[in-house]
């Protein structure tokens, strides 16, 4: 978002952009099932059911340990492999809104 100028400014500014964050991103995770976080600083949002998760293995086999309980969001750096939400729900889908920052 440019600001021609500010409010409260008696001079203009060109190019000037206060938004840290790209656009927000909503994604459906059905039930007992997981999405993987894209690669970047996000901050995380996951629905009622959905808690985020790390894997904290260094081999071939994941170990996926939680970092919030069910429907608590964070701050998280992520790679792209290592960080999800799991929908603990057996029966229901549950979503996961999420913004990257620039």
């Amino acid at each position: 978002m440019a600001i021609s100028k500010p409010i409260g400014a008696g001079k203009y500014t060109t190019g000037l952009d206060l938004n840290v964050f790209e656009e927000s991103v909503t994604k459906t995770v059905a039930s007992s099932a997981s999405f993987t976080l894209p690669s970047g600083t996000l901050l995380v949002s996951p629905g009622g059911t959905g808690k985020i998760q790390l894997n904290t293995s260094t081999t071939s086999t994941a170990n996926w340990v939680d970092i919030t309980a069910a429907g608590n969001g964070t701050l998280i750096q992520s790679d792209g492999q290592s960080a999800r939400v799991l929908n603990t729900s057996g029966s229901a889908t549950t979503t996961v809104t999420y913004v990257k920052l620039k």
